[in-house]
């Protein structure tokens, strides 16, 4: 029984440093959206196309904060891992945390999409 926690353990924690580092990627790529907006914003643009950049300036921002809330969750959901404080509720706050982290990226996705498309419908020329 206790090899068998120590290894749903091992599993948690591996699951959960790959989530730390897919939830970093998504900040740097987030990150370089950012920089691509203010780079098509730095031109001569319309009023409309402030108007769609600061939309999407605004959803950069939003994922910056739901990345660093479940960057705290996961770090949280570690902690008490390794201080066994995990009272048979491990499984279902890693359930938990791994749809919240699978919604988040596949909403990323969708935005970015979106933000290339606009991009790209609004190169001069």
């Amino acid at each position: 029984m206790e090899k068998e926690l120590k290894l749903k353990k091992t599993q948690y924690i591996k699951e959960s440093n790959g989530w730390l580092r897919a939830l970093n990627e998504l900040r740097i790529e987030n990150t370089r959206l950012k920089d691509r907006l203010s780079e098509a914003i730095s031109g001569n643009v319309s009023l409309d196309f402030v108007e769609q950049a600061e939309h999407f300036q605004q959803r950069f921002i939003e994922n910056d904060q739901v990345v660093d809330l479940l960057r705290h969750d996961v770090n949280a959901f570690l902690y008490k891992l390794t201080e066994q404080k995990m009272k048979g509720v491990a499984e279902h706050q890693c359930v938990t945390l791994a749809k919240d982290i699978e919604q988040l990226i596949f909403e990323f996705n969708k935005m970015k999409i979106s933000f290339l498309n606009f991009l790209i419908s609004n190169e001069p020329g």
